[in-house]
């Protein structure tokens, strides 16, 4: 790396936050969303359901984990070197291209579902490249206080649009549910426009020697990365489960997404706290406050649908949602502020974030996916869901943990 690289000026703050907004529009409508939208326009069941989700995490682990060694690799062409920021516009390009594949379908009275699993993989694949490269944006050149005010203001902004995806959709998920992949594409050739003043390869990471040179700032690391999969996990097995258990409950269709907002909501406050306050830098209990609203609001969000559609049990999923969503909030904004830190704010930590919410992507959806085909093979009642869905979640949880810690004493 040369002092040129390392003198250049960050990457515009208001242009990021920009293209973090649009693209978080986009991608909460197709992680979180897609299976609302399956559900709705091509009647997927709750395997299906759970399948999608798999598919996405898979191939999001595999090519984050691919995009520091593919940066390096194409940024080291001798003839025609592509820097990270045509990599980001391609790959933000791309991403229209795949959400048209369902209108194209649907268009050419082909059979649509199979553009759902395209969907799935294929934005899986071009977002675990796109992520890790905004984030690089984020942290590079950046340093101390500014660094700490650039990724928190970057936490709030994709958190808060992620809510604005579930509630756009809400109006149009009865009568227009494919109607969701033309505003994704709009907004993926808009951000693509606003990538322009992007440099064309972040400057180095500045280490605030401070926090990331304290003694436990290491461990602080290895605890959130531990627990950010765990939560990506929990929330990858409500994501399927919501929109067929909702159902149950007798919810009105136009009220579900923006009912399941509410854990991502709850967000909002949670990492504006993070972001004006300072003082939780270095300690372990918001991880372990954080841990602990994650598993009272899982347990809630599963045990809920089997109250009813009573008051009784939509007031225990409105209550759930928001504790999830808070511990959401806490672990990721310990992680990612720890990864950019302590892991230096290149290419790879970014890669390495995201890789984890990959595993939790996938791992949790496949838990929801083998209770739901144990269900449908007639193994066990359909009454035995909820709880083969807690126990697997639990163990996974639980073994996820063990495996990244060993990981990580290995490591460290």
């Amino acid at each position: 790396m040369t002092d040129a690289h390392a003198n250049q000026k960050p990457s515009p703050l208001v242009f990021v936050l920009a293209v973090t907004f649009i693209l978080s529009i986009g991608t909460g409508s197709l992680t979180h969303g897609l299976g609302f939208i399956a559900k709705q326009s091509a009647g997927f069941n709750r395997s299906q359901l759970f399948g999608l989700g798999v598919l996405f995490g898979i191939t999001y682990i595999f090519s984050s984990r691919m995009t520091g060694p593919i940066v390096r690799s194409l940024e080291s062409k001798r003839k025609s070197p592509i820097s990270a920021k045509s990599l980001l516009m391609l790959t933000t390009f791309a991403g229209a291209l795949v959400a048209a594949i369902p209108l194209l379908l649907s268009w050419l009275d082909s059979n649509s579902d199979i553009g759902f699993w395209l969907v799935a993989a294929g934005y899986g694949v071009l977002t675990g490249i796109m992520w890790p490269i905004v984030e690089w944006n984020i942290a590079g050149g950046r340093r101390n206080k500014q660094l700490r005010s650039a990724a928190g203001q970057f936490n709030i902004v994709w958190t808060a649009a992620v809510v604005v995806a579930f509630w756009m959709m809400a109006p149009t998920l009865e009568q227009m549910p494919m109607l969701s992949f033309v505003g994704i594409i709009l907004l993926h050739m808009l951000a693509v426009a606003l990538m322009i003043p992007f440099p064309s390869k972040p400057p180095k990471h500045l280490s605030d020697t401070v926090d990331a040179d304290a003694p436990n700032s290491k461990s602080l690391l290895v605890a959130a990365r531990t627990l950010l999969p765990v939560s990506y996990t929990l929330a990858g097995v409500l994501g399927p489960f919501f929109p067929v258990a909702m159902a149950q409950m007798e919810i009105d269709l136009s009220w579900q997404t923006v009912i399941v907002s509410l854990w991502m909501t709850s967000r909002i406050p949670t990492m504006v706290l993070l972001e004006r306050w300072h003082g939780w830098h270095g300690k372990a209990w918001p991880l372990s406050l954080g841990a602990a609203c994650l598993i009272l609001g899982f347990t809630g969000c599963i045990v809920a649908p089997a109250i009813g559609g009573s008051v009784i049990g939509i007031a225990s999923l409105v209550t759930a949602l928001v504790l999830f969503g808070a511990g959401k909030g806490l672990v990721y904004t310990a992680a990612i502020y720890y990864a950019l830190e302590v892991g230096e704010g290149e290419i790879d930590s970014g890669a390495t974030h995201e890789a984890l919410i990959g595993v939790g992507y996938a791992l949790g959806p496949a838990m929801g996916l083998l209770a739901s085909l144990l269900v449908a093979g007639g193994v066990v009642s359909e009454s035995a869901f909820t709880p083969i869905l807690l126990a697997a979640a639990v163990i996974g949880s639980l073994a996820l943990s063990g495996a990244i810690l060993l990981v990580h004493k290995k490591t460290y």
